[in-house]
């Protein structure tokens, strides 16, 4: 369930230069100069640093340069991906400035290596060379999952229609909300189908009564409600995944549930609501679907003082819309599980996007070298080891809750150790019993702690794969307030 705790408006961060500041001077003084050059970073990103690169999704190549504070000059970007050459040529203002180019998608299964070197043009020089350069090399994998998402507006009059310029509304938030599902779910743009019909479908009063009298929640009204918006989306699209039922503004407020923006019933699979409004963020139905996969909400209001964003401070990329996305001061960067505020920007952080990455690789898909995907905690796993319905990316554990880690190993090897190592704070506590992966992909299930087992802090879970250190996690034990 998506939570409104505040009008929401939806900012993202890009940066610009104002040609009339005062650099252009330093450009004029510095462009026939001796000016050194030098690659601080190159990193292939499809939205989050750091991971592994997806067959067919979007992908750019990042650079970062540094240069003499206040130069400003033009110079030649050139990158190699996979035998190809990319070339743009670059205004660069110091002392650091990032230039990014598209690359086009990757297609097969095999290490990827890519190098960039950047030339002052015009009549400034570099003397020295031998920073000019960077070059890195990313591992590639292939997701087997396809979703296509149907949008089906819920409950709008012909009052509402007319209101909230329907026609145009309702075509303006499939396309923003597909495209955040898009952009932030670790799968190519060919594998993520959005339809929508225009045509809104009408609820009795039976499945419009989520609530009784006292404001308890009625279980039989809602799987009513589910059920239908189930059975009507996918009349027009059969091979739906997943159903958005779109509600109109102010909806959950009316019908018992104030405060809700969007609604997922495990129990009926593959439908979810969500409600619309012209200032929300394009969050609600990557969030409610993100449920569908078994993850928890990072919004934590069971504790004092509450926990509403879950922030992000590893800066990102938004591919699609060449947007920088970074935790400010004065604007937080939030998961898109977090609950929704005019305060905070939205994104994915490793923890989801690895999570849904070994969710929809380790069946059938494929990887250029053995790795681990994810480790994901959880209180409760599947019989294939994978984390429990609505139990995945937990932050904060109850101290009556088991906690397990979730380790997704794709393309490993038969006969390698996975080792997990629990830590209080920065203090080693213990290593559990290693485990011996089989060849190909897997979850692989640790228990760390039974029930009131961990005294309540925070816990650092470490993973290893064949003695090296793969992925980290932390958690806090902490008992409802």
């Amino acid at each position: 369930m998506l939570k409104n705790i505040a009008p929401i408006v939806f900012l993202m961060l890009a940066f610009t230069w104002n040609p009339d500041a005062p650099v252009a001077s330093a450009r004029r003084a510095t462009a026939e100069g001796a000016v050194d050059l030098a690659v601080r970073n190159l990193e292939l990103t499809q939205g989050v640093p750091g991971e592994p690169l997806i067959l067919g999704k979007l992908t750019v190549a990042r650079v970062q340069i540094d240069l003499p504070p206040a130069t400003n000059l033009d110079a030649q970007i050139r990158l190699e991906v996979d035998g190809k050459t990319y070339e743009r040529a670059a205004n660069l203002v110091g002392p650091t400035v990032t230039v990014t180019l598209k690359i086009d998608a990757l297609r097969e299964i095999k290490p990827i290596t890519a190098t960039v070197s950047v030339t002052p043009t015009g009549q400034a020089t570099d003397p020295n060379l031998s920073d000019n350069s960077k070059t890195v090399t990313y591992q590639t994998v292939r997701t087997t999952e396809r979703v296509v998402v149907f949008f089906l507006p819920v409950d709008w009059t012909p009052e509402e229609r007319s209101k909230y310029d329907y026609n145009n509304a309702f075509k303006q938030h499939v396309q923003e909300a597909g495209d955040f599902l898009m952009s932030t779910y670790p799968l190519p743009a060919d594998r993520v189908i959005v339809d929508y019909t225009m045509t809104p479908h009408m609820l009795s009063s039976f499945e419009q009564t989520l609530a009784d009298s006292q404001g308890k929640f009625n279980m039989r009204n809602a799987l009513a409600l589910y059920a239908n918006l189930s059975f009507a989306g996918r009349r027009y699209r059969p091979d739906a995944t997943m159903v958005v039922g779109v509600l109109p503004p102010g909806w959950f407020r009316a019908h018992g549930q104030p405060g809700t923006l969007g609604f997922t019933l495990s129990d009926v699979k593959g439908i979810v609501t969500g409600q619309y409004g012209a200032n929300l963020p394009p969050i609600i139905a990557a969030h409610e679907i993100g449920h569908l996969y078994s993850l928890d909400e990072d919004y934590d209001f069971a504790i004092k003082p509450s926990r509403p964003c879950v922030a992000i401070f590893l800066p990102s990329y938004w591919a699609e819309h060449e947007l920088e996305l970074i935790d400010t001061s004065t604007k937080r960067l939030c998961t898109f599980m977090s609950a929704a505020s005019s305060q905070d920007n939205y994104w994915v952080d490793q923890r989801i996007y690895e999570y849904l990455l070994g969710k929809f690789a380790l069946n059938g898909g494929a990887a250029s070298a053995p790795l681990v995907l994810a480790a994901t905690m959880t209180w409760r796993v599947e019989a294939d080891g994978s984390p429990g319905k609505t139990s995945a990316n937990v932050r904060r554990f109850e101290p009556s809750q088991p906690v397990y880690v979730s380790v997704a190993g794709i393309a490993l090897q038969a006969g390698s150790t996975l080792e997990v190592k629990l830590y209080r704070g920065n203090a080693f506590l213990r290593a559990l019993a290693p485990q011996t992966t089989t060849a190909g992909n897997r979850w692989y299930p640790f228990l760390i702690a039974g029930t009131h087992s961990l005294a309540e802090d925070v816990y650092r879970v470490d993973i290893y794969l064949d003695g090296q250190l793969v992925k980290s996690n932390q958690i806090e034990v902490k008992a409802s307030q």
